[in-house]
Order: structure tokens, then C-alpha cells, then sequence
């Protein structure tokens, strides 16, 4: 019996000591923190992309993170206001400005997670009605901005860890590979590499606490390019 006692009095101390004197992780992504990319094809510089996290917003009556990514290049800008669900970090809205050889469009996506839909509406400038188009799938649906910033916080980190996005036009499954040394501004670095398994979507993450994506290959919407951060991005300012 007295045996039992003191089992259980250790397991108890052991975990008042833990709640008591080992340190809080702090968040690891702060509001303001701002990446940004030279946009690569073929070794060369082609554009700039800017990501940017505004922390808490309200949207439509529900708290949301806010988070601005920005891409633009020849004949090319796309930038996307995207409010993620504070407690899924699931996409809410996304509100994009579109102008592709000079025509410019705006596009709102408004997801409903509960059902899987996600309506798309769109207006061209030059064009006075708006038109919509409803997507619904068996599951919640996901941007990719949205996956790489709850990866960031939420991802395990370790070897053959698999996660399903579902996109709204496509599902993508997203495997961890393990560590990968690349070139990064004329440096070696070591990082965690990510990819779908059709090697269109390829992530490698700094293998610190902040999870800062060095380097994507795949999310533009506009040929085969690469994300390569710069050296003067301020990370948690």
C-alpha cells in the first residue's frame, strides 16, 4: 500500500515540478514577422514575394489570423489576404487581387469547413458581373500559404510524417523526407525537407524553433519557380 503512496506521490511531484519550473514555449511565430523571396527560374531572379503575419483579426463575426502573402513579376501579380481560423489555422477567407498581362481580377474565397465547400467568387475589371463557382469535398479544404504556416507551428517534424491537404482544385499529400543540407546565399545550411509526393510542392524549413521556410519550389501559380529567401527578411522583429 505505502508502496502505491509514494508511486503516485512521485508521478505527482514529477509533474507539479514540470508545470512549475520548466520553461514555456514561446510562439514561435510573432505578429509583423516579414519573409521575403527572390522568385527563381532557372537560377535566374524573375520576381519577389513577401509573406507577411499580422496576428489576430476579426472576420465576418469569427477571430482569424491574417496573414498577406504577396508575388509579383513580369506581367505578374497575385497577392492574397488569407484569414485562417484561429483554432484550426484552417483558411476562413481569402481575398486575392489578380493581375496577369494586365488584366486585372479580384477574387474572394469564403470556406465553410463544416460541409467542405468553399465559394469562389471572381470579378474582372473590365467585366461588370461577378461570377461564382461552389467546390465541395468530403473534407476540409486548405490553401497552401494557410498549410505552410500551420506546419510551421503544428508539424511533428519526423521521417515519413504524412499529412492530406485538400486543396480547392486538387489533393496534395505532403510527406516529411528528412534532413537535406542546401546552398542558401552562399552558404551551407542544414534543413528539414518537405514535399508532396509528386515532387511538384518541395518546402525546406530552418531546423530551429521558428520553422522559417528557407526555400519552395511550387506554390506560384505561374510556371516552374522556386522561393529563395533573402538575407534581410525580419523574422520575429
Amino acid at each position: 500500500m505505502f508502496r502505491k503512496y509514494y508511486k503516485f506521490l512521485s508521478i505527482f511531484l514529477t509533474l507539479v515540478f514540470c508545470v512549475i519550473f520548466l520553461p514555456i514555449a514561446t510562439e514561435a511565430i510573432e505578429p509583423d514577422e516579414r519573409l521575403e523571396y527572390d522568385i527563381k527560374k532557372f537560377a535566374m531572379t524573375v520576381g519577389s514575394a513577401t509573406f507577411i503575419y499580422k496576428g489576430d483579426v476579426e472576420i465576418e463575426g469569427e477571430t482569424a489570423i491574417f496573414m498577406q502573402v504577396t508575388a509579383q513579376g513580369f506581367q505578374f501579380y497575385d497577392r492574397e489576404n488569407i484569414y485562417l481560423d484561429s483554432q484550426t489555422l484552417l483558411p476562413l477567407v481569402v481575398k486575392r487581387e489578380l493581375d496577369i498581362f494586365g488584366k486585372e481580377e479580384t477574387i474572394i474565397e469564403k470556406y465553410d469547413q463544416k460541409t467542405g465547400k468553399v465559394v469562389i467568387s471572381g470579378r474582372k475589371q473590365d467585366q461588370g458581373e461577378e461570377e461564382s463557382t461552389v467546390i465541395k469535398h468530403e473534407h476540409t479544404i486548405d490553401n497552401i500559404y494557410g498549410f505552410i504556416y500551420r506546419y510551421r507551428k503544428q508539424g511533428a517534424f519526423v521521417k515519413n510524417e504524412t499529412i492530406s491537404i485538400q486543396l480547392p482544385t486538387k489533393k496534395v499529400i505532403m510527406k516529411f523526407v528528412g534532413e537535406e543540407t542546401i546552398k542558401w546565399q552562399g552558404e551551407k545550411i542544414k534543413t528539414d525537407y518537405v514535399e508532396d509526393v509528386d515532387k511538384n510542392i518541395k518546402i525546406w524549413f530552418s531546423q530551429d524553433e521558428q520553422r522559417i521556410p528557407y526555400k519552395i519550389n511550387g506554390a506560384i501559380g505561374f510556371g516552374k519557380t522556386s522561393m529563395v529567401l533573402k538575407k534581410d527578411s525580419k523574422v520575429n522583429p
